[in-house]
């Protein structure tokens, strides 16, 4: 630039030269992050959870074209300003003399590049930090055991219309005929119904009395969540047995009330003690007594990071003998000896045979089931995931774009100090300092920015403190071990500079 302006050049032209190289950066950039944007939010749409509003509607448009160029050509109006007025307005014996004398770069111009290397390095560590927080967080919340086997298990919902199946004991045989026939099909192990699937929707919970046991008065009441099932449901779950048994054809309507309840309501209700044998009754006062037969595992039902409830299962075919009418939404859940899809076709063509006209819903293996009930979190760790991983690789370019450009610039330098008998190791050294020592105050600065900003999301994380120490330790040390790598290319290059050539060349 001081050359350009002793041979004349005005300010006007200088200061064209140089945003034009800047606005052409900037739309090749604007270019590049399209595409990466069309294949993001691709990616995105497939993982989103159903409950983000209007995700098919989201994609590029004209307005996100418009927007892109526009934010295109202000980001290389912006940042290429300074640059363009700082050449505009060079001096030119302060210019030369810089140049011919220190032999390297100005020493403005070096902490302005080192500033840089610090913002990027601060953004980089406190996203992926983030980022690191969530992952953590979904591989604790994937590891969670939740009481059941989801593995070669097919759902699918249905719900007899009254018109058709007006009273009680016509919905019980329908449900217990449909049972027996899916269990007669090749490749069926397990078959029941359950009222409400687990981690599929939420239940309440109802009133439960203790024979024996009255509630003091003032004292809050008994409860838990109450579940309707069919012999057959607990089998295809595969939920563990602790003690008792489960349903059977031998719990009908003329016998026995009978029910089943899970570790949690065990241990809270009926403490250091054995409640086989014992009854309860549910609901209404009025209600029978239903002795307890057995119990069984805990069942996240309404949620992987929610503690499991207190819960009671009755027969599907004793159910009305406490609220007067029986189950008619119910959901058949069947476990196979393979791929629990392939079971989808001949399962279907059974109801059918049972009633042509019953429409079924949620048809899914409950591995889909599973998955859906992580895949808000999925998402959420996909898309800080992205944005971690773009501002670390944006942060690596950085660095290596700014070492590598100084290294260019003090060609001269490096020549002298090799042909005065500097070692190669000095000389990487240098380089190496010069990268690292912004980069290190940029880690420095994102882990206390990600240390303010982890409050934030301390309600998405499971498992896994807001500070927690592996990620505050480990993603740091990796861009800083990236940083490194990033400034070894130049500095290795650096040394193989030929003094002679050097001088020669300046």
């Amino acid at each position: 630039m001081a050359v350009r302006t002793a041979l004349g050049a005005g300010r006007v032209r200088i200061m064209q030269t140089s945003l034009t190289e800047s606005v052409l950066l900037a739309l090749g950039g604007g270019a590049l992050g399209l595409a990466l944007a069309w294949a993001g939010v691709r990616l995105l749409a497939a993982v989103a959870p159903t409950s983000v509003p209007r995700v098919s509607e989201i994609g590029l448009n004209g307005t996100v074209l418009l927007f892109t160029l526009a934010l295109s050509l202000v980001t290389g109006t912006v940042f290429g300003a300074a640059p363009a007025w700082r050449a505009a307005r060079v001096n030119l014996a302060d210019s030369l003399r810089e140049s011919g004398r220190s032999m390297g770069e100005g020493r403005a111009r070096m902490r302005g590049r080192s500033l840089l290397i610090v913002a990027e390095m601060a953004i980089a560590v406190a996203l992926v930090i983030g980022a690191g927080l969530l992952v953590r967080s979904f591989q604790n919340l994937t590891s969670v055991d939740p009481g059941f086997d989801s593995h070669n298990v097919l759902t699918m919902r249905m719900s007899l219309p009254p018109a058709t199946y007006a009273g009680n004991a016509e919905v019980v045989r329908f449900y217990d005929e449909l049972a027996t026939e899916v269990r007669r099909q090749p490749g069926v192990q397990f078959a029941g119904f359950v009222r409400v699937l687990p981690l599929a929707a939420t239940i309440g919970d109802a009133g439960l009395a203790i024979e024996g046991r009255p509630v003091d008065a003032g004292q809050p009441g008994r409860s838990g969540d109450w579940q309707v099932v069919t012999p057959g449901y607990f089998e295809a779950m595969r939920t563990r047995l602790v003690r008792g048994r489960l349903f059977n054809s031998s719990d009908t309507p003329e016998s026995p009330q009978v029910v089943i309840i899970n570790e949690t309501l065990a241990s809270q209700y009926f403490p250091g003690e054995d409640p086989i044998g014992k009854r309860l009754k549910m609901g209404a006062p009025t209600s029978p007594w239903r002795e307890i037969v057995g119990i069984v595992g805990d069942t996240r039902h309404d949620g992987l990071m929610r503690a499991p409830k207190r819960q009671f299962f009755a027969p599907h075919n004793q159910w009305a003998a406490s609220f007067g009418n029986t189950r008619r939404a119910m959901t058949l859940v069947v476990r196979t000896t393979s791929d629990a899809r392939a079971f989808v076709q001949p399962l279907t063509a059974v109801v059918a045979r049972q009633d042509p006209s019953l429409p079924l819903t949620d048809i899914a293996t409950l591995d889909d089931v599973l998955a859906g009930a992580v895949r808000e979190q999925r998402f959420g760790m996909t898309l800080m995931s992205g944005f971690g991983l773009l501002a670390m690789t944006l942060a690596v370019i950085g660095i290596y774009g700014v070492i590598s450009y100084s290294v260019s610039q003090r060609t001269r330098e490096i020549g002298v100090r090799l042909a005065l008998g500097a070692s190669a190791t000095a000389v990487r050294r240098l380089v190496i300092a010069q990268g690292m020592l912004p980069a290190v105050i940029g880690v420095g600065c994102g882990v206390i920015v990600a240390a303010w900003l982890s409050r934030f999301v301390s309600k998405l994380l499971f498992g896994v403190g807001a500070l927690d120490v592996t990620t505050f330790v480990a993603i740091p040390l990796l861009l800083l071990v990236l940083a490194l790598v990033a400034t070894l290319v130049p500095a290795v290059r650096a040394t193989r500079v030929d003094p002679m050539q050097a001088l020669r060349y300046e």
